[in-house]
């Protein structure tokens, strides 16, 4: 496929994706189509094991979804819709859609807003469940579903700038954030942050953000994209069904119960032991340190961490 919007970087097992969509490189549609593409293109492609995304204007990473898209998809629903309404028309589409000539006469309805709203969904869902890393490498400005996306993302690097700011600014609209920002923010910061941040609309600094825990490492603008790729090529070692089991655990344990979390944990357990990288791995480690041979814990981890044990990129 041919992308408009998406301009694509190979470095080994890394793809680099800067999102392209000026003048002020904002989501809407036809680029959330795009990453479901590119997002399905790369689960069936063994050679990349990370995904690094990006914005390819100057400190713009995606400035927010496009609000003009957003009010034409409302006009077509000329009345208010009460909760109840909206709970009822919402379950109706999450599986109408899904049948492609559905799809297309919902898309030309006044449901459209909504199947839009389910897609993105769907794109940030996938590539939480991906056997693939995905890093938001956040260049500049990362307001609501800019931001959504970044936290779609399994690491965040932001560049640490004056003019680098993220946030869900969409309540001092009137409106919510609707890319799973009031869930994902939530699940990082913790309840009573996510909420002030969202009713207060302030935007986050690179300093504050990564105090909060909302991304994982700032650098210097110019050193973003080396810092972002060194973050990326360490993780393309990983073996993609530890990827995948890990963020089945984590992301499938938030908010269940105990038990639900701990049979996550153990299915990811037997699926990773019995994989062929968990054989090798195991096997590596074991002959480099046998059990009963008495080792310096500093050489294990060092082997761990920089030698061929860790190196299971292939399923």
């Amino acid at each position: 496929m041919a992308y408009r919007t998406l301009r694509l970087e190979h470095h080994d097992r890394v793809l680099l994706v800067r999102l392209d969509n000026p003048p002020r490189n904002l989501l809407n549609t036809s680029v959330i189509d795009e990453l479901t593409h590119l997002v399905r293109a790369v689960e069936a492609d063994d050679a990349v094991r990370v995904v690094v995304i990006t914005g390819e204007p100057h400190e713009v990473f995606t400035a927010h979804f496009d609000v003009e898209e957003i009010q034409d998809l409302s006009r077509r629903l000329p009345f208010f819709v009460p909760p109840h309404l909206a709970t009822f028309v919402w379950t109706v589409l999450a599986g109408a859609d899904r049948v492609p000539a559905v799809d297309a006469l919902i898309r030309r309805s006044p449901a459209a807003g909504a199947s839009a709203l389910l897609r993105m969904h769907r794109l940030f869902t996938a590539m939480g469940r991906s056997a693939t890393v995905f890093v938001a490498a956040l260049n500049g400005t990362a307001l609501g579903g800019g931001l959504e996306l970044a936290l779609a993302c399994d690491l965040r690097v932001m560049a640490a700038s004056e003019t680098t700011h993220i946030g869900l600014p969409e309540g001092l609209i009137g409106i919510l954030p609707g890319g799973g920002g009031t869930q994902r923010l939530t699940r990082l910061v913790g309840p009573g942050r996510a909420l002030h941040l969202m009713l207060d609309g302030s935007p986050l600094s690179a300093q504050q953000a990564l105090d909060l825990g909302v991304v994982h490492a700032v650098a210097a603008p110019e050193q973003l994209i080396a810092t972002a790729l060194a973050i990326a090529q360490r993780m393309s070692r990983r073996s993609p069904w530890t990827v995948q089991m890990l963020k089945r655990s984590v992301y499938g344990g938030i908010g269940r119960p105990l038990r639900t979390g701990l049979l996550l944990e153990n299915v990811g357990l037997v699926v990773t032991t019995t994989s062929r990288q968990g054989r090798v791995g195991m096997r590596a480690l074991l002959e480099r340190f046998p059990s009963q041979r008495p080792t310096p814990i500093r050489d294990v981890l060092e082997a761990l961490s920089g030698s061929a044990t860790s190196d299971l990129g292939g399923r």
